[in-house]
């Protein structure tokens, strides 16, 4: 069963779908409340843990005892990746100075690499898909309206409002821009599975969670989704009219882009907004300055950091300790996926990161550029709002690590299904 998941369903041979599979109840029930539940990571436990990892660590001990019952074929996708950045941080970490902390980062590497392979295996039965899928989409609904409703009654503790982040809402999540992540994905699988089918109501939910985004004061949320809406939109274009309208599409949405830019540096629109007497614009537009400044800081102690280290890294989490040590203006962990890699897991880990990002690329091109079977077409009418998820998550690692966000892991676990499961055979 180990080698199974080993093998890791990474051949370019399309998977035959397994249409006669049938998903117990009690594999689908705390699969599709583990989805549920994502934005549950209040209040924190021991080693990083969260509520919702309650019903990770029973996902996976059950689709372990289904698949010794069953003898399922299993399948692990992203596990040669996830394998060679997770070995990276093992060296880092037994050569760094800090291995405790590299050890909790490679266990948390883990759990996400296993609860991908239980939403991949579960997904095999459309049936299953369906309910995983839409779990994300009306819980997420759901999450927002409690959100608004913890603003509008001044509740901090669900808003989760804090002294911190000043009114920016982050919910459960402890971060707005965890919190920023999460409902703009969501959007995405709200537009890729048309959930719900009535396009009045649709519309309704897809406002509730630009308008979740929007209570975050995350300018980094608001750019994957600019980006990830972008993309949506050049696939339709491509597809409905072909590649010159969707080459002179692209063109004007590049020019625009740069018309919108030098606007915002010419015009005063930081100093309005801090002076505008509106405290989430005060909170998130006003500070813009101060946090691209505190980024740049980072990066360059990050960096400072690379130069005094080692080739093999420092070690997962060791970023913040070590600037604590040395004293440095700005001692934070690294924000950032792409300088965490080479900078706590050396070149070993860096490596890892581009097969990953090679891997979700190559998987997602294939789902969203090519028709998938009819069964799993039903559950994703759009697979292009995909592709603009990993665009916005593709710009979103360059200013947070997302790689322990758990709601990336379930987009690239359902991908990854459609990937293994849902394309349509030739």
């Amino acid at each position: 069963m180990i080698a199974s998941w080993a093998r890791a369903g990474l051949g370019p041979t399309p998977v035959r779908t397994a249409m006669g599979i049938r998903v117990p109840r009690w594999v689908l029930v705390p699969v599709v409340l583990g989805v549920a539940a994502l934005p549950l990571l209040k209040p924190s436990g021991p080693g990083n843990s969260s509520p919702v990892d309650i019903y990770f660590a029973i996902s996976i001990g059950v689709a372990i005892l289904w698949a010794g019952l069953a003898a399922q074929d299993l399948r692990l996708p992203y596990a040669l990746a996830t394998g060679i950045f997770m070995v990276g941080g093992a060296i880092g970490s037994l050569a760094g100075p800090y291995p405790r902390e590299g050890l909790l980062a490679l266990v948390q590497d883990l759990v996400l690499l296993l609860w991908c392979g239980v939403l991949v295996n579960t997904a095999r039965s459309p049936t299953a898909f369906k309910w995983i899928v839409r779990a994300w989409a009306w819980s997420s609904v759901a999450w927002a309206l409690l959100l608004f409703a913890g603003v509008a009654t001044g509740n901090a503790a669900i808003a989760g409002v804090s002294d911190r982040t000043g009114v920016r809402a982050s919910l459960t999540f402890g971060d707005p821009n965890y919190a920023a992540n999460y409902f703009f994905l969501s959007f995405m699988v709200v537009m890729a599975t048309r959930t719900p089918r009535n396009r009045l109501l649709r519309l309704a939910c897809c406002g509730a969670l630009l308008g979740a985004l929007a209570l975050t004061g995350s300018n980094g949320g608001l750019l994957s989704c600019a980006v990830g809406v972008s993309v949506v939109v050049l696939f339709y274009v491509a597809r409905r009219w072909g590649t010159l309208p969707l080459v002179a599409t692209a063109s004007f949405a590049l020019v625009a882009a740069l018309i919108v830019l030098a606007m915002a540096q010419a015009l005063p629109i930081e100093a309005i907004a801090k002076d505008s007497g509106i405290p989430l614009l005060r909170d998130s537009i006003g500070r813009s300055s101060q946090s691209a400044q505190e980024r740049q800081w980072l990066i360059t102690e990050t960096i400072d950091l690379y130069k005094q280290g080692v080739p093999w890294g420092l070690g997962p989490g060791s970023t913040k300790p070590l600037l604590q040590t040395q004293l440095a203006p700005y001692a934070f962990q690294t924000h950032d996926d792409y300088i965490e890699s080479i900078v706590e897991r050396g070149l070993i880990g860096a490596f890892g990161l581009l097969v990953l990002i090679g891997s979700v690329g190559w998987r997602t091109w294939s789902v969203a550029a090519k028709p998938l079977s009819a069964e799993f077409a039903a559950i994703f009418p759009r697979t292009s709002p995909l592709a603009g998820a990993v665009a916005g998550l593709a710009v979103s690692a360059s200013y947070y690590q997302i790689l322990h966000f758990r709601h990336v892991w379930t987009l690239l676990a359902i991908i990854a299904a459609l990937f293994v499961w849902g394309r349509r055979r030739p």
